[in-house]
């Protein structure tokens, strides 16, 4: 969601171009001939805005990861501070206690969470999260522990790959009830990493 904001910003900011093409269309429109002795220049001007304006994105882009990286090793050490990719949805929640790691590739689920106090809790409260994330990239914020907001109207991007014990797709809370407990009372194992402990049910 960050990136998609602030790249949005980076390409709003080149108009000169677009400015000067739609002042020829007009004039074609009034049967008057095009003037095109602008547009090289403006192409000159965009193109030199577009590299800057990357450059700040890509530094901001940094920042974010870093920052983002900083906060998941206060929670899980150095060692498992696990991160997206191309290939791989990482997003954490609660305070970067819980996580969901979505490895497409290799077509596995993984739900954890480090919380000692309540960690079953929450275990259901991070796969009700996993299993109803929309499939829309926009509502879900990768570069902080924001909750996502989980909209009944969109399809989950894992409907249909994972299915609740009847072997019906989940799409609502209801669906996920039964099968959060399963995971929580069967599937769950304690592992331990550096300065951590985490419980992880894990579906393949």
């Amino acid at each position: 969601m960050c990136a998609t904001v602030l790249v949005t910003a980076c390409l709003s900011a080149s108009c000169q171009t677009s400015r000067i093409v739609g002042q020829d269309v007009k004039s074609v429109v009034n049967g008057q001939p095009m003037d095109n002795t602008q547009l090289k220049s403006a192409l000159a001007s965009d193109t030199k805005d577009m590299e800057a304006n990357l450059k700040v994105v890509r530094g901001k882009l940094l920042q974010a990861y870093a920052q983002l990286r900083a906060n998941v090793q206060k929670r899980w050490g150095q060692n498992d501070a696990k991160m997206a990719d191309r290939t791989v949805y990482v997003k954490y929640t609660q305070g970067y206690q819980s996580r969901v790691v979505t490895d497409f590739d290799h077509g596995s689920l993984t739900i954890e969470t480090v919380d000692d106090k309540d960690p079953q809790g929450s275990l259901r409260k991070a796969i009700v999260t996993a299993l109803l994330t929309s499939n829309d990239p926009g509502t879900v914020d990768l570069f902080t522990d924001k909750d996502v907001d989980l909209d009944s109207k969109r399809r989950p991007y894992l409907y249909g790959l994972v299915n609740d014990n009847a072997g019906k797709p989940i799409r609502t809370r209801a669906r996920p009830k039964h099968l959060q407990t399963t995971w929580s009372a069967r599937r769950s194992r304690a592992a331990r990493s550096k300065g951590t402990r985490a419980r992880r049910p894990r579906v393949l």
